[in-house]
């Protein structure tokens, strides 16, 4: 630990606008003008007849509150001013409760320092509340601390607490890429980078304030570039704030409280670890303030970077690769129905999906069958199994009904939710639900209850995986209404809505579902996987609602077909992917019913193109139906089928990209950040390091400009192989058609695609240097690497056992202009029992000659 006893003049410097500083910077090239003591006494005197004039009209009278004998100040930059108090605030009550008000604006907010702080006091030895209640009228917890976790060389964990709370920490006696600072007189901290000292994380610029049922706390990460909470790049207008709740529900399950920063053109990142509903919001200055409804613990953790691959590498927890399978298409339709004869009798197999759920309500509609359609479920299993589609079985929390065994085992271990000492019964499909509490000590004798309902429909082996769907948990029918909260907006409102009433409990009525509600999800995850891995390890459980770091990809649900919705779900999949999430997915043309089959089609097509490039790829909606055959003309099938074809030749790449737990999608910036243009670039992005996605976003565009980054000497066409140089300027226009797959490929890689046993190559040259070479990976059992020049590809690690045969090479190379040139054989194996095999394309071979 060490002091800062100068923080308050480094404070009242900073509390300027950062752009500032350059014109600090000019002023001193003047200085021989400005010591001149002539020049000196007339820019006093201007200064002194022009200036204060308007400075004392702007503290004095706008603002009301500057008090010259205190240390604390109102002048503050608009974009620095943190919001104090109820919202339409008189200016007696805003002094009332010690913050500032300016009435131009009739706002509140708080002193720099503000009077909302925890001081360090010598009778106590420790942090004691500066005052008595908080802005909201509750009472302030009297001492808080702040413990320090060095996790590592590169991570460290900053946890705000009660003074009576013990939390785990550690220090570590090796060298460390980051410096911690508290300051011994208030209860701030700082986290500096220990190469130049470039300041990571402030709380100096906020309020610190602890009650039992609301906590404030603000920190600081850059003046430049912020990214979070599902956005690549985060814009603040300059009269606006930016706000998200963290609280999982209907339309906001998927959120992260992650953030990124970027200054001084490196990055560093934190992420935010706290279980109750919290409130953030991002002001212009891009200050960070959360505002929980539950107070205890608060954990910030940060990572140093300082690129986005190490800040990605840091910040992701250890992942297993998953099954190649997982990547395939995925069908699962929604509605409200759970009769299950409708439901069987509606269901026709999709021969484009390669794992299928039958129904999203299947589940639900077994639990009211009591055992008549035994046989129809069987038979629709059989027809799966016999094409060789997976089965994945969608599994909502809820239990439906209260008759059946399963819900007596449920009762009977006291394992469901109570309101008011009774098991509460809410409403989820327009039927009575009760909701198991999946993190209770009984959970896996639960679940052994659950397995044994299953098998008397479905054999355990025929599943091959769960999909936890609506697991926020969904309530149809609560709103809350009540006023408990000191703080409460109409976002909380709607957040805490349709799910379980906050105040619900759980192991005999000793926690409110408020404190566990965001981990609900996980705990259903977990506890799923650590029941049915016991029998299947390789079965596949993924979640509609997770917390970050296990790395499962997200389910995203709710979704209304629009150009918007497709546009956001873009940046939301791009930031969850380098975060973590590699399994990103979308959900195709939106899955509610606002959707309209005859105008929005190229809408559908896109959203299909854009699906097309990810990692998994999830069809589900409610009518009307959005799968191939049920769009609007056989134009749209036909488009949709060939984007999902071509999609499948790629899963060998995005494969090898996960097994080097390397997000598949990334930004650009995240390759390219050297130009902080690419930080807003929404409608293109890459898949891996070498292919380079642009999407038109709106309909009727017949051009599209696309960014190539000139770090790269030449870009190909990715299916035409037109060379474009972009070593001078990067910025290109193309014609577009709404069917096309805009891709290109950078110079110098091997693109291995593969359908079943047969491979194509697309070997884009770098010619830059006297011999033109090309490179490229595949992940199978073990690495295929592929090493190409001109006349001949070289592939190395084949294993004993491959039944791999070459279809054709396409060679993209270049001269002074664009050169492509096909080369083809007739299924030329790849397998002769070495470990390597070198093709020359101009030879003749046993199985054909390349033309």
């Amino acid at each position: 630990m060490a002091t800062n006893a100068s923080w308050l003049q480094e404070q009242n410097r900073e509390r300027e606008d950062y752009k500032n500083e350059g014109k600090y910077q000019r002023r001193i090239t003047f200085k021989g003008i400005i010591c001149n003591k002539i020049v000196k006494g007339w820019i006093f005197l201007t200064i002194f007849a022009t200036v204060v004039p308007v400075l004392v009209y702007y503290f004095v009278v706008d603002q009301g509150t500057y008090k010259t004998n205190n240390s604390s100040t109102c002048s503050i930059k608009s974009e620095f001013r943190v919001p104090c108090g109820k919202i339409n605030i008189s200016s007696a009550d805003c002094e009332k409760i010690h913050c500032c008000f300016e009435l131009s604006t009739e706002t509140c907010y708080h002193y720099l320092p503000s009077k909302y702080s925890y001081d360090f006091d010598e009778n106590t030895n420790g942090y004691v509340a500066v005052q008595k209640s908080t802005p909201y009228d509750s009472a302030s917890i009297q001492k808080l601390n702040i413990s320090i976790n060095e996790i590592n060389e590169n991570k460290v964990s900053i946890i705000l607490h009660e003074d009576t709370v013990d939390v785990s920490t550690n220090t570590l006696n090796s060298a460390k890429n980051y410096k911690v600072k508290i300051a011994d007189e208030k209860l701030i901290v700082e986290v500096y980078r220990s190469e130049d000292d470039d300041l990571l994380l402030s709380t100096a610029k906020g309020p610190l304030i602890a009650s039992n049922n609301y906590s404030e706390w603000s920190f600081y990460l850059t003046n430049q570039t912020l990214l979070g909470l599902n956005q690549t790049l985060i814009t603040v207008d300059e009269n606006s704030t930016f706000n998200a709740v963290i609280y999982k529900n209907n339309y906001d399950h998927y959120t992260l409280p992650v953030f990124w920063a970027y200054k001084n053109k490196q990055f560093h990142g934190i992420v935010i670890k706290h279980d109750g509903p919290m409130e953030i919001t991002i002001l212009p200055s891009y200050m960070v303030i959360l505002k929980s409804l539950t107070g205890g613990k608060i954990e910030v953790e940060l990572s140093v970077g300082p690129t986005p691959t190490l800040l990605h590498d840091q910040q992701l927890v250890a992942q297993n690769i998953p099954s190649y399978w997982t990547m395939d298409t995925y069908m699962c339709r929604r509605g409200d129905n759970v009769n299950l004869t409708q439901l069987i009798k509606e269901y026709s197999l999709d021969l484009q999906a390669t794992s299928d759920c039958i129904h999203e309500n299947l589940l639900a509609a077994m639990m009211k069958d009591n055992g008549t359609n035994l046989q129809g479920v069987r038979g629709i299993l059989g027809q799966l199994k016999e094409q060789g589609i997976k089965f994945l079985l969608s599994v909502p929390p809820q239990i439906f009904g209260n008759t059946t065994d399963l819900y007596k085992e449920a009762v009977s271990l006291d394992v469901l939710y109570k309101y008011n000492s009774t098991i509460y019964k809410g409403k989820y499909l327009k039927q009575d639900v009760v909701y198991p509490d999946y993190g209770h000590s009984k959970i896996q004798s639960y679940l052994k209850a659950f397995s044994t309902f299953l098998v008397t429909y479905i054999d355990i082996e025929d599943i091959d995986g769960f999909v936890l769907n609506a697991n926020w948990p969904a309530n149809d029918n609560y709103r809350i209404s009540n006023l408990s909260f000191p703080y409460f907006t109409e976002d909380l409102r709607e957040a805490m809505s349709n799910t379980l009433p906050w105040n619900s409990t759980l192991n005999n009525g000793s926690v409110l579902h408020l404190q566990k509600h965001n981990t609900y999800g996980y705990d259903q995850l977990t506890s799923m996987k650590t029941y049915f891995n016991s029998t299947n390890p390789n079965i596949f459980v993924t979640s509609a609602s997770d917390t970050f770091g296990d790395g499962r990809p997200t389910i995203i649900q709710n979704v209304n077909a629009s150009w918007s919705n497709l546009y956001s779900h873009i940046d939301n999949v791009l930031f969850n992917s380098i975060v973590g999430n590699h399994l990103v997915n979308t959900p195709v043309c939106g899955d509610t019913a606002v959707y309209d089959s005859v105008i929005q089609e190229t809408l559908c097509i896109r959203w299909y193109l854009v699906a097309a490039t990810m990692p998994a790829f999830r069809i589900g909606s409610t009518e009307p139906w959005r799968d191939p055959e049920n769009l609007n003309t056989a134009f749209a099938t036909q488009t949709v089928q060939r984007a999902i074809q071509r999609r499948k030749m790629f899963l060998p790449y995005y494969y090898t990209l996960l097994s080097r737990n390397e997000p598949a999608l990334r930004p650009m910036f995240y390759d390219y950040y050297e130009n902080t243009t690419t930080f807003s670039m929404k409608h293109q992005y890459m898949i891996g390091e070498n292919i380079l996605i642009a999407h038109p976003l709106s309909s009727g565009r017949t051009k599209l400009q696309v960014y190539l980054p000139s770090r790269i000497g030449v870009w190909y066409e990715l299916w035409g192989g037109k060379m474009y140089n972009s070593t001078g300027e990067a910025w290109i226009d193309i014609d577009v058609v709404e069917t096309d797959f805009v891709a290109f490929v950078s110079q110098g890689s091997v693109l291995p695609l593969r359908t079943d046993n047969i491979f194509n190559f697309i070997v884009a040259l770098n010619c830059t240097s006297k011999i033109c070479e090309a490179s490229g990976t595949l992940f199978e059992e073990s690495y295929l690497n592929f090493n190409a020049t001109d006349t001949a590809i070289t592939i190395s690690g084949i294993p004993q056992n491959c039944n791999f045969t070459l279809e054709n090479v396409t060679l993209y190379h270049y001269t002074n202009v664009s050169i492509v040139t096909y080369y083809t054989n007739k299924n030329a194996s790849l397998c002769s029992g070495e470990d390597n095999i070198t093709i020359d394309y101009t030879t003749e071979s046993e199985d054909g000659i390349f033309i």
